[in-house]
């Protein structure tokens, strides 16, 4: 059972005498840079203790010059820097080689390098039925692939640049995601034993980038845990990352505060106890080793734990209570649009500008009645489809783009019997985030518009009936869509004409918007 000390070798024998101490309080993982030489490993072998090493760390995908994933000369040095620093490393069996922490794309708005863009072009027509389809979409008369230029993000305004903002975003989400495999499959070709992963990094793509890895350690988000916990193989080697950093200044009331937070959310926070570097700012360690008695008391429990639930309870896995979440790549685009983080916002277009509250929003209630949930990925519903029998309810948040195989298994989900959930700006894009004057959804879930989309705050209050239930709700300032009207559902709750919960039954089931 892995057990991870971050940051926990110093050379020489007092380095030694130190990880022997703190392996015997319970530790048998070390964290720790790549040492070209392997004495790191080396030392920690000789007290027990497997690394978990940082063997590089990808912080962006292009220099905006010379190129980086798109660069064939750079990559072949990178990972022939990479496994320079690992080969001796290997001899001594690392529990993992991370691809570093805090890693990330980059930024959708980074320079590209004209490998960069000559390889945009060549995957925008991975995206489109062709040249004509694409200009279509982006309001464009290109007369070949070859005069595209990627949109300047930080200049660049209004809704009709959306689709080409999202498929610059892709692109680097694509380019992340190849770096990390293309160095998977260069140490794993050193070392066939490898895992290969990253942690408390941003995921980008996480369904893409996810493929074919073994580790993945997530920040502090709810969102991306859940989807990480949806996605994951049963062997990927999951932990929560540090999670945020306490450093040496804060009062001791802060440091519970936080810690109990992050416990009570569902993350953890483990660099409050497991920072082994003597003196270190972020450490609660103490060169005297006065500290180890806390783990070792800890140790009889812990061998409890490990001996018959932690084993049962890992292979158990998480009761499926029947209820998912949809997450759309494109919406997560679509909802930056409206953030100001993304250096622009404009106003209007619609409503109900999607939001990753929107998720947060549908867990409490979910988590407060103690239902089980997770992700499907609106890739996995057209691969797949959607198996009404196994998810009874699937809910829609921040899922405004929509493309039509999507639609299309959505309304087949329904018909054959699943309740679908919909909310906000639900299909009001195409999966190019393209604004359309009718919602993908809107046939599915009853409703018409009577001219461009219009937001009104109104209140909902009374007692409804609701798919043979009956619902109390008190809403008072429910921004609402004035431009909605009831075609084919049925108007729950409305506000004079405009209708606040809409409800259509189809076939076998069910969509609630």
């Amino acid at each position: 059972d892995p057990s991870i000390l971050w940051n926990g070798t110093e050379g020489g024998l007092h380095g030694l005498r130190q990880l022997r101490r703190q392996r015997e309080a319970g530790f048998n993982l070390c964290l720790s840079y790549v040492d070209t030489l392997g004495n790191t490993a080396r030392t920690a072998a000789l007290a027990d203790m497997q690394m978990f090493i940082y063997a590089t760390h990808v912080t962006s995908v292009s220099d905006g010059v010379e190129g980086k994933a798109t660069n064939p000369g750079y990559m072949r040095e990178w990972k022939e820097k990479v496994l320079a620093g690992t080969r001796h490393n290997a001899l001594y069996t690392p529990y993992v080689y991370s691809l570093g922490d805090e890693c990330h794309a980059g930024g959708a708005e980074q320079p590209f390098a004209p490998s960069d863009v000559a390889a945009f072009r060549e995957f925008l027509k991975t995206r489109y039925r062709g040249l004509a389809d694409l200009n279509e979409v982006w309001g464009t008369a290109y007369a070949s692939f070859d005069e595209i230029e990627p949109v300047d993000w930080d200049t660049a305004e209004g809704a009709a640049i959306h689709p080409q903002k999202h498929e610059r975003a892709s692109f680097v989400e694509m380019l992340y995601a190849r770096m990390m495999h293309e160095m998977d499959a260069a140490l794993t070709e050193m070392d066939p034993t490898a895992r290969v992963g990253a942690e408390g990094s941003r995921p980008g793509d996480l369904e893409l980038t996810l493929e074919g890895l073994e580790v993945w350690g997530p920040y502090a988000d709810r969102r991306f845990d859940v989807l990480l916990t949806s996605l994951a193989p049963r062997d990927l080697v999951q932990g929560m990352w540090w999670g945020g950093y306490h450093t040496g200044s804060l009062p001791r009331w802060k440091r519970i505060n936080r810690f109990w937070t992050m416990i009570l959310e569902g993350v953890c926070n483990t660099n409050y106890f497991f920072d082994g570097l003597t003196g270190h700012h972020e450490g609660n360690a103490s060169p005297d080793m006065s500290w180890a008695g806390y783990f070792e008391r800890n140790i009889p429990e812990l061998r409890k734990i490990y001996e018959v639930p932690g084993p049962l309870l890992a292979a158990a896995g998480i009761y499926d209570s029947g209820v998912a979440l949809l997450w759309s790549q494109a919406s997560e685009h679509a909802g930056g649009f409206y953030d100001a983080r993304w250096k622009w916002v404009p106003s209007g277009l619609v409503p109900f500008p999607p939001s990753p509250d929107e998720m947060k929003g549908m867990f409490a209630p979910l988590d407060a009645s103690g239902v089980n949930y997770r992700f499907v990925t609106d890739r996995q519903v057209v691969r797949d489809g959607l198996n009404p029998g196994e998810v009874r309810l699937l809910l829609l948040p921040m899922t405004t783009a929509v493309s039509g195989a999507l639609a299309a298994e959505l309304k087949s989900y329904v018909e054959g019997g699943g309740v679908l959930l919909s909310v906000g700006s639900s299909g009001l894009m195409d999966e190019h985030c393209r604004i359309l004057e009718q919602g993908r959804l809107d046939g599915l879930l009853g409703l018409r518009r009577t001219g461009p989309t219009e937001g009104a705050q109104l209140d909902m209050s009374g007692r409804f009936d609701l798919l043979g239930t009956r619902v109390e709700a008190e809403v008072p300032g429910m921004i609402a869509d004035a431009s909605l009207r009831p075609d084919g559902a049925a108007a729950v709750a409305s506000a004079g004409e405009v209708p606040l919960l809409l409800v259509r039954e189809a076939g076998k089931g069910a969509a609630v918007h």
